[in-house]
């Protein structure tokens, strides 16, 4: 992946990928040595398509993440009163409100990598006569235009 956010908001990859690309054509290049022979391209290959969304939309919840310090503290607490104070400081509205802003910043500084979402769609890979890629019946490759 990239190490700033993609313009892109898909990811491409291989059935059941883990790891996916920003790009159709960077799968396919990723993945075309190990599927086919260079002398054998008269298969197909399928591509899916996701939707994609921040890898910081995945962190917990700021109760979460106060529920889990609470619960860190109480192991280390040797008096129920003690962690009773530490849960009830836990719920107050100005603590859950500096979480929430921990962890709204903490999301934002989390860039280059996005969370596959939902499967928009199912490319197949072919070739033409020549060898070269269709993506749905299209060049994968568009030839460069030059204007004077």
């Amino acid at each position: 992946m990239t190490t700033t956010e993609p313009t892109s908001a898909s990811l491409f990859g291989l059935e059941g990928a883990e790891t996916m690309d920003d790009d159709i054509g960077a799968t396919y290049e990723r993945w075309l040595d190990d599927l086919f022979d260079d002398d054998d391209k008269s298969g197909s290959l399928k591509i899916e398509e996701w939707s994609s969304r921040p890898l910081g939309e995945s962190l917990p919840s700021a109760e979460r993440i106060l529920e889990w310090v609470a619960d860190m503290c109480g192991d280390d607490c040797w008096d129920d009163d003690a962690l009773e104070a530490v849960q009830r400081g836990s719920g107050r509205p100005e603590v859950v409100a500096a979480c929430e802003a921990f962890r709204a910043e903490f999301a934002s500084k989390i860039t280059g990598w996005r969370m596959a979402d939902r499967l928009i769609a199912t490319h197949l890979i072919t070739w033409d006569d020549a060898g070269e890629p269709l993506v749905d019946g299209e060049p994968l490759y568009r030839p460069a235009t030059v204007t004077p």
